[in-house]
């Protein structure tokens, strides 16, 4: 079953989603549209029970209400074209310009990172290799991962700010 909102029903019949709903709050129905009343309070009209002429302006209503692309609106919409259009066409312009731009940056940054990589690899520099980085310890024996336990202890305590003079 498909629902239609008051306010196309109200622009297809040729009156206001105010008088619309003043029918439909004094009984007094001229029209007998079949309504269901939605939990949160609102009227919501049965598109099967609606007269065939007042169907084919609901459909009518809600197929141009549909979104054009842009290109396409600048093609069939006068007023869009010379108002909205143009800053939305400069808004587009900047916005991919910036991408563009960003893209380039992006790229750099990679095709640089690829020379720094094929030089280590070609043995350029003072580099390690991979290996002289990892070591083995024993779990056993017990490292000393900070300067002594008394900086550990302080490190704990809670800081209480230290004036300046």
């Amino acid at each position: 079953m498909t629902l239609v909102q008051p306010n196309i029903l109200a622009e297809a019949v040729g009156i206001t989603s105010n008088a619309l709903a003043k029918r439909r709050k004094s009984g007094n129905n001229i029209d007998n549209f079949d309504y269901i009343v939605t939990s949160s309070g609102r009227a919501l009209y049965k598109y099967d029970s609606l007269p065939l002429e007042v169907r084919v302006n609901v459909d009518k209503i809600t197929t141009t209400r549909k979104k054009l692309a842009h290109e396409e609106r600048m093609k069939k919409d006068f007023r869009y074209a010379n108002s909205i259009g143009k800053y939305n066409a400069k808004r587009k312009a900047l916005l991919q310009k910036e991408i563009d731009k960003k893209a380039k940056e992006l790229i750099e940054k990679e095709r640089i990172a690829k020379l720094k990589l094929q030089e280590r690899r070609a043995g350029g520099g003072d580099h390690r290799p991979e290996s002289s980085y990892v070591y083995w310890t024993d779990a056993r024996t017990p490292g000393n991962y900070w300067k002594s336990i008394s900086d550990y202890e302080r490190s704990k305590k809670k800081k209480s700010p230290e004036p300046y003079y």
